[in-house]
């Protein structure tokens, strides 16, 4: 057995020395080859600079190449014999910062040099930022930090009127007098005298549905701060959470009697991407259709009512009625249905 394990050792390691000895005769061959074209390398070193790097730094001699051989060589050398101390200085700096760092005491210490080595950088840093940073660059930069720093300390309702402009009920109603439809997350927020939040939807103020009766609709919502919010990231972001948890308290009509109505085109993200997130969800995809359905089969009823009824007093209330089917969107809607099949 012992004889067989020998053989089999031996086998092995003359596999292991025929391939390195092939690797070092490929490589001794592509030296030969080098020297043997060295009239035609020596070109493309010279279009790159090498050539021209080299001799700035004395290691090119004319007419001796054994010597600029051997002083590139030794270049090489003393540059692995850098690398190498390096290495070896910063495993002991690693091994030292190890020890330290494991106490308390250690860690103050090592924090204190750092700061102290990282001082100077950081004043040649604000000399950089001061000296070629634009001053409308530095005002731009200054102006955000108090704009974090003033959300940062401010509730979620202060936000809202920071970033949203406050209209009248008459604007929101004129605003919000349209047909929901699919993707369409311009919502306004409304706010309660109790600080409570709504969203609130497009919706015809007078159209009156099976589940929604005139009035405008939206959802409620929980806002409260968070450190880094739903959507974002940071602390100087705010958290909403629609009171889906709550059974029956989905969409509900707005209190416009007691509201605050707020509107932006570019609110504040979080805003935005709840507002986003409430147009894809099954409850407001029922809401748009059954205002869509209602809209345009009152409306048609209506016009049916007009064109043939012999009653003037049912005349004048279809009329009056039907002045009020005013969205702004309706005629777009109305193709966008007819393309799919859903209204004549």
């Amino acid at each position: 057995m012992n004889t067989l394990l020998s053989a089999a050792n031996a086998a092995l390691q003359y596999n292991r020395g025929k391939q390195t000895g092939l690797a070092g005769l490929v490589f001794i061959g592509i030296v030969l080859l080098a020297a043997y074209q060295w009239d035609h390398i020596v070109p493309i070193f010279e279009a790159i600079g090498l050539i021209s790097f080299l001799d700035q730094w004395g290691l090119i001699y004319e007419g001796e190449s054994y010597m600029t051989g051997f002083s590139i060589f030794m270049v090489v050398f003393r540059i692995c014999i850098l690398f190498v101390v390096l290495g070896f200085i910063l495993l002991v700096l690693g091994i030292i910062v190890s020890m330290v760092g494991s106490s308390d005491i250690g860690i103050l210490i090592l924090g204190l040099l750092i700061s102290i080595i990282a001082l100077p950088f950081y004043l040649v840093w604000i000399l950089f930022e001061t000296i070629f940073t634009p001053k409308e660059v530095r005002e731009e930069r200054k102006r955000e930090r108090m704009r974090k720093y003033k959300e940062a300390n401010s509730t979620p309702i202060d936000i809202i009127k920071e970033n949203c402009n406050e209209i009248t009920e008459d604007e929101a109603i004129r605003y919000l007098n349209r047909i929901p439809t699919k993707g369409d997350h311009l919502f306004l927020l409304g706010v309660t005298e109790e600080n409570e939040v709504f969203f609130v939807f497009p919706k015809p103020y007078y159209l009156n549905t099976e589940n929604f009766s005139a009035g405008l609709w939206g959802i409620k919502s929980i806002m409260k701060r968070c450190n880094g919010s739903e959507f974002g990231i940071g602390p100087f972001q705010i958290d909403i959470k629609p009171e889906e948890i709550y059974p029956g308290k989905g969409i509900q009509p707005v209190p416009i009697d007691r509201i605050t109505f707020y509107h932006s085109d570019n609110s504040h993200k979080d805003i935005k991407a709840k507002s986003q997130q409430f147009s894809y969800r099954d409850e407001y995809r029922k809401y748009i259709d059954e205002i869509q359905s209602t809209y345009f089969q009152k409306k048609d009823n209506l016009e049916k009512t007009i064109s043939i009824t012999p009653n003037k007093e049912r005349f004048n209330e279809a009329v009056h009625e039907i002045a009020n089917f005013n969205a702004s969107n309706e005629e777009i809607v109305r193709m966008m249905l007819q393309s799919e099949g859903r209204v004549q």
